[in-house]
């Protein structure tokens, strides 16, 4: 095995290079100092050093480098509904060489591991229990509503963003989902999205919402910043509500372009296919999911939610591992 394809990782595209002794030694060194990291600057190398394009040797992909963080409440799949979307997991994360996943709907994600025992998995066990034990139903169907070209950027959220491309089927939000999220909330301390590192006030009504704004104290947040009251909107007939626009997202410190997705609404229930490095345009874009749909017609058929489970997301894709989970049904 040359230099250049011991310095390759084991999930790596396959290109027909020479072997030439320190020519060789050198596109490798280029490669770990991060000089190459494709097929044409590869070919450009090679034509460069006059190497011979006849041997077979490795050169890595770019990978999704976010680290993310905390704890994080997923939704996943009955075992009979899990082939359609899992399929695509496997086939996009594959194509990018990055880890597999198993396919799941985030309810709550990134919360802080201090404000629940430390992941402990009875305690974490426990708290899922008492959500499970609270919903009004527990048969809930994820249905897509179209599945979503996704480039989230690390400038995206305040520089919060993965920094990858994140296509998802864009779920239909429903009574029992919502019941789901809101009784999560309930049991559970805010998360990245929901409600920042300091707990929410809890309101019952959009009309508290304008009191709590009105007196004041407006700690329902997203930021360190209150509600400003001059961003409730009133319409004639209708009650008093926060502007969910892209625009008033964007002020608030949220990506209008994901919240907005689900007109608007706060929490955005998704299906994620894959986390590719933002530069994997050619195995991910706007055509290539119009095409999944279209061939794979069956990704869009409602699936029913099976467990409630909690996961570890610390670090990367492939450190993610679940703590414990407790069936719905």
């Amino acid at each position: 095995m040359s230099l250049f394809s011991k310095l390759a990782s084991e999930n790596v595209n396959t290109y027909a290079v020479g072997q030439d002794g320190g020519a060789m030694a050198d596109l490798a060194a280029a490669i770990a100092r991060g000089e190459i990291s494709d097929m044409h600057g590869a070919e450009t190398f090679v034509d460069r050093k006059g190497l011979a394009k006849d041997d077979e040797v490795k050169v890595p992909s770019p990978r999704m480098d976010y680290e993310f963080t905390g704890v994080s409440i997923w939704l996943e799949l009955d075992a009979e509904d899990e082939p359609p979307i899992q399929a695509q997991i496997d086939r996009y994360q594959g194509l990018g060489n990055e880890p597999l996943f198993p396919v799941h709907a985030t309810v709550l994600y990134s919360m802080d591991e201090a404000l629940l025992d430390g992941g402990d998995e009875e305690f974490m066990r426990n708290r899922l229990q008492m959500v499970v034990d609270s919903l009004p139903t527990k048969l809930i169907f994820l249905t897509p509503k179209r599945l979503v070209y996704f480039p989230y950027p690390k400038t995206a959220d305040n520089g919060n963003g993965f920094g990858c491309i994140m296509p998802f089927f864009l779920i239909k939000p429903n009574p029992p989902l919502v019941q789901l999220f809101e009784k999560c909330k309930d049991h559970f301390p805010p998360d990245e999205r929901h409600g920042g590192r300091v707990q929410m006030r809890r309101v019952k009504s959009e009309n508290s919402l304008l009191d709590l704004v009105g007196e004041g104290k407006g700690k329902w947040t997203t930021s360190s910043k209150p509600l400003n009251p001059k961003r409730i909107v009133q319409e004639k007939g209708v009650t008093p509500r926060v502007s969910m626009t892209p625009r008033g997202l964007a002020k608030r410190g949220r990506s209008g372009s994901f919240h907005a997705l689900s007109t608007g609404k706060a929490y955005t229930p998704h299906l994620s296919i894959a986390y590719l490095d933002m530069s994997r345009t050619d195995i991910m874009n706007e055509s290539v999911c119009e095409n999944i749909v279209k061939e794979n017609p069956e990704t869009m058929q409602p699936v029913r939610a099976k467990y409630l489970s909690a996961w570890w997301t610390k670090g990367k894709v492939e450190d993610w591992k679940r703590i414990c989970k407790v069936a719905l049904y």
